[in-house]
């Protein structure tokens, strides 16, 4: 059959449902429940990526720039820099009464320099443990599965446009069968992939965990170095 005549049977057959009075073939329900669970993995995964960017990164603007605001410098960066310009003021402000102030604040400024470096290496890390296979899931299996389940759709209608032209026409009975095995054939393609996506899901607790431990990792420097800043203020 050739193309224009098929789409042309595709249109015919999709009207025809649209309007009740074509035969449709109708999942059965163990089918359907598979679809309904790829469904929910989907968009449980998408909410799962979208919150957790809010939660890294809560504004959008800054997103733009992961983890940097302003100039481009993170904001323990702008806080450094800041004590910065204080640090020079200070030198050039003569009979100063409380000189270790200046010494205070050019700890400040290491302190902070550190901890932008260590917000940086710790965004990055997010991307690599969590963020980046989650979006390779949703981008690769996911959409893999999209991809079958549309062509799954063509050939149902295929298949169905074939029988009801087979019911008035014996002729075209073996078209019919052709049909038939090839919704049978794609329709199990599906059921593997859709298996094979809740079988990612443990990949997708992996990544959690190790972003749990780069996140632990993060704090616990952060405090190291701000507990060893505190020491100063003393």
């Amino acid at each position: 059959m050739d193309l224009l005549k098929k789409a042309k049977n595709r249109v015919e057959q999709t009207v025809s449902e649209s309007i009740g009075s074509a035969t449709k073939t109708e999942y059965d329900a163990h089918f359907q429940a598979l679809l309904a669970k790829a469904d929910d993995i989907k968009a449980q995964t998408e909410k799962l990526l979208a919150a957790f960017e809010q939660y890294v990164q809560p504004d959008a603007a800054t997103r733009l720039l992961p983890g940097f605001v302003g100039d481009g410098k993170n904001r323990a960066e702008l806080v450094s820099q800041q004590m910065g310009c204080f640090i020079e003021q200070m030198s050039k402000w003569a009979n100063k009464k409380h000189p270790e102030f200046d010494n205070v604040l050019v700890q400040g400024q290491k302190t902070f320099n550190d901890l932008g470096r260590a917000e940086r290496e710790y965004l990055m890390q997010v991307g690599v443990t969590f963020l980046e296979p989650v979006k390779k899931f949703l981008a690769a299996d996911v959409k893999a599965l999209g991809l079958e389940r549309n062509k799954l759709n063509t050939t149902r209608v295929d298949m169905d446009s074939a029988k009801n032209r087979a019911a008035k026409n014996p002729e075209a009975k073996g078209e019919a069968e052709r049909m038939t095995a090839a919704f049978n054939e794609q329709q199990e393609v599906v059921k593997k992939l859709v298996d094979q996506v809740e079988d990612k899901l443990p990949e997708i607790q992996k990544a959690l965990k190790q972003y749990v431990g780069v996140h632990l990792k993060y704090l616990q420097s952060a405090q190291q170095a701000l507990e060893s800043f505190q020491e100063q203020l003393a």
